[in-house]
């Protein structure tokens, strides 16, 4: 019974594992990367919107949320060194 603990216990950490990164790289380089694609996904939305607003009116929101709402997240949501997918 104590072996099974054991190995529940250890596919627990490597989950936690795979889901962490490490605080310090995630902070000097995935967010200033996050950042640069937070702007490159508004520069995307810009440039498409006005197509988009002429030809489907109704999935406007749609382009919105797929060109910002992943990098937001990324970026200014999820915690340093723990991004859950």
């Amino acid at each position: 019974m104590a072996e099974v603990r054991q190995r529940a216990f250890s596919l627990e950490t490597d989950q936690e594992m795979q889901d962490s990164v490490p605080v310090l790289f995630d902070a000097c380089v995935l967010r200033p990367a996050g950042l640069v694609s937070v702007v490159g996904g508004f520069v995307r939305f810009v440039a498409i919107a006005p197509v988009a607003a002429i030809t489907r009116p109704t999935n406007f929101s749609t382009l919105w949320h797929n060109s910002m709402d992943g990098p937001f997240r990324f970026t200014f949501i999820d915690p340093l060194g723990n991004h859950p997918e």
